[in-house]
């Protein structure tokens, strides 16, 4: 073989590749590269849209079944739960670890102004832990009436008993429960109902205020939270509503810090 023969095999296999070739295959592998972005992009997305789904679902499972969210683990979280009972009010409650706490009761004589010193009844109830409270003010027999709190603790599986206590109430402290006139001699306060209203009636009504909200609401732990608060008004001899002098007539539910380490029986 002569020597130019082997001079130019030699350089055809040396020789590189054309551009055209290189262009070829870079504009493959750059395709595949831009799909293969475009998928992950495109997953991603799904991923998210079926995150953001779940969450709704969750946050209407939750609405509709009144339970509670994940919220900050150091605050009070409650949320109203509906009781179609008359004389019967229900919360879902979470409290923070780490004290221990007590839902109270009042009916009748009830300062005018903050919480009453003492409580009539009151139930003791460990922090971190979710309870569902339920306080009812019944009638128990002639001349006589009963309040009742319990406090029911939550599990993922269900519920567990934890804690229960009545009370007696005497009968003109929730007089209000039975009428909607003042009944004389019935209703105790002399100073009261001395005026009637715009109609001539000896009537009265309530200032409410407490957790009334469908939505779950945030309480700092070291302030005690007015669950519900239902004071009887008078009218003055104008027929315009009007507080009620000390002592006042009508019922407190409030969360407080307890003093006390609860109690390891479950009544």
């Amino acid at each position: 073989m002569s020597q130019s023969t082997q001079t130019k095999r030699h350089e055809n296999e040396i020789a590189p590749v054309s551009p055209a070739r290189w262009r070829l295959r870079f504009s493959i592998l750059s395709l595949m590269l831009l799909l293969a972005v475009v998928g992950l992009a495109i997953s991603n997305w799904q991923i998210s849209q079926k995150l953001i789904e779940a969450k709704e679902e969750v946050a209407q499972l939750r609405r509709t079944h009144h339970l509670l969210a994940p919220a900050d683990p150091a605050k009070i979280q409650v949320l109203l739960q509906e009781t179609n009972l008359a004389g019967e009010w229900q919360w879902r409650i979470a409290l923070p670890a780490g004290d221990s706490y007590e839902v109270a009761c009042q009916v009748g004589s009830m300062p005018q102004q903050g919480f009453p010193s003492q409580a009539q009844n009151c139930v003791s109830l460990p922090g971190g832990e979710e309870f569902l409270v339920t306080v009812r003010l019944q009638h128990a027999g002639e001349q006589k009436w009963e309040t009742t709190i319990v406090g029911t603790l939550i599990h993922e599986m269900g519920f567990a008993f934890r804690r229960n206590r009545s009370l007696p109430i005497p009968d003109e402290d929730a007089w209000w429960m039975q009428y909607d006139r003042v009944q004389f001699p019935l209703a105790p306060r002399g100073e009261l109902f001395k005026h009637p209203n715009q109609f001539g009636d000896r009537v009265f009504y309530f200032k409410n205020k407490g957790v009334f909200d469908v939505e779950q609401i945030s309480f700092p732990s070291d302030k005690p939270v007015v669950l519900f608060e239902q004071r009887v008004l008078d009218y003055d001899e104008k027929g315009n509503p009007t507080e009620a002098k000390n002592p006042s007539d009508g019922m407190m539910i409030w969360l407080q810090r307890s003093e006390e380490e609860p109690e390891n029986d479950r009544r």
